[in-house]
């Protein structure tokens, strides 16, 4: 899906799940243009890790016997799913926006050490 053209899909989704199938109440700040777009970034659109996702969410919350599902729910997930530091979870990050998927776990990459050449011992 994209967005913000398939909004109203995304947010049908989300709500059919959490909602419908875990009986979950959906915060509201999870049904605005800020949310659902983090979604969709976090997801790349794809509607079967859209829906993974969800789930995973509304069972965290589920297992933590809450009611509600709220934002902090999926950021567990996605830092979870992805390894992301804090700073880059697409779900809680000022400028989700420009966080790219693939690098979350470059952090984690230790640098290369950068070795000087070895020098040839004459006999």
């Amino acid at each position: 899906y994209g967005f913000p053209a398939d909004k109203h899909l995304v947010a049908e989704i989300l709500t059919d799940i959490a909602t419908d199938h875990c009986g979950l109440e959906v915060a509201p700040e999870l049904l605005t243009d800020d949310f659902l777009g983090r979604l969709v970034r976090a997801t790349d659109g794809g509607v079967g890790t859209m829906i993974e996702m969800i789930r995973a969410s509304s069972y965290k919350a589920l297992s933590k016997s809450q009611k509600k599902l709220r934002p902090k729910d999926f950021e567990f997930i996605y830092g979870r799913v992805s390894g992301s530091l804090v700073a880059d979870n697409i779900m809680s990050a000022a400028s989700w926006a420009n966080l790219e998927r693939k690098n979350a776990l470059t952090d984690l990459v230790p640098a290369p050490v950068k070795r000087g050449r070895s020098k040839k011992v004459e006999k």
